[in-house]
């Protein structure tokens, strides 16, 4: 009982630690979280971003209608 209360608040605190380091430790110029979210803006991410959508909305209908999505054909 009391190894199950000490596992979990050392994964509280690792977790948090990994919290403050992603928002608050600078890597350069910028933290891992300005990092990110510099990388996710670009016209590149954006498109990715548009086109992982489509493709999923792609399979979602096709699972609607046949109850598997098809096979992709071979090359």
């Amino acid at each position: 009982m009391l190894g199950e209360l000490v596992k979990r608040v050392v994964n509280l605190v690792v977790v948090a630690l990994a919290a403050v380091t992603f928002f608050l430790v600078p890597l350069g110029g910028k933290t891992l979280y300005q990092h990110l979210r510099a990388i996710f803006s670009t016209p590149a991410a954006s498109e990715l971003g548009r086109e992982l959508k489509k493709t999923g909305e792609t399979v979602v209908k096709e699972v609607r209608q046949d109850g598997a999505p098809r096979a992709l054909p071979d090359k």
